[in-house]
């Protein structure tokens, strides 16, 4: 029988593919550890809500507006999030939401502001040079859901690859600089990443997000039929 073959992560998605997920603390730490350039976010457990708790307060305080996201711990529960929390009633108006709210992972994370040339992503590295990056550009976008979800037009999205630290292909869309950049700062590491070009404190950079280590990631860029490895 004849693998099937898939052309780009959002493939993956459509065919309905279940890769389990580190929680967004552990995510942190692991990119904070090899210095790359994150946003700030901090995990709670739903006791801490609506208990007097000074760190959720401080957080907020000192990173508003923030976006809210909440991780089922357990499959069936849909996940969810919010942006633009500036306080501890815009949290509470959140969570009210969440039903039933023990079964949520609630992670406050600092928010990239957009700016006019900014851009989501994901790229996917098997920490030898073989790299996929998947972007879609549009002014002022932040949410890399926008491009993950199974309703980003496929259109829309530039795909660069590389191999053995070797352009294959790029895109006019996105500065040759950033890639180069990108592609320089996890291709020593193995693993699936979401970044986002915007701004956080008048300082633009690219933020990355998220960076998963299960090992099925790596099979995607196995299974993408353009790139030999």
């Amino acid at each position: 029988m004849k693998r099937k073959e898939f052309h780009s992560f959002q493939d993956w998605i459509n065919a309905g593919v279940n890769i389990s997920l580190d929680d967004k603390q552990t995510v942190y730490r692991r990119m904070k550890a090899l210095n790359l350039p994150c946003v700030e976010m901090k995990t709670f457990n739903y006791q801490d809500l609506y208990n007097t708790n000074n760190d959720i307060k401080e957080f907020i305080e000192k990173y508003k507006p923030i976006l809210v996201t909440a991780s089922p711990k357990e499959r069936g529960h849909p996940r969810k999030g919010r942006f633009d929390i500036a306080t501890l009633e815009d949290l509470h108006s959140f969570i009210k939401e969440l039903t039933p709210l023990e079964k949520y992972d609630i992670t406050l994370i600092q928010m990239v502001q957009g700016i006019e040339d900014g851009y989501v992503g994901t790229a996917i590295s098997d920490g030898y040079g073989g790299i996929l990056l998947e972007i879609l550009k549009e002014n002022y976008i932040t949410d890399v859901r926008e491009l993950t979800s199974t309703g980003c037009d496929p259109n829309k999205i530039s795909r660069i690859y590389a191999i053995n630290g070797r352009l294959i292909k790029t895109s006019e869309k996105v500065p040759f600089s950033d890639v180069r950049k990108i592609i320089k700062s996890i291709e020593p590491l193995r693993g699936y990443f979401e970044f986002v070009k915007g701004k956080i404190k008048n300082n633009i950079d690219i933020f990355f997000t998220d960076f998963q280590t299960n090992e099925l990631f790596i099979q995607i860029l196995k299974d993408l039929e353009y790139v030999r490895l």
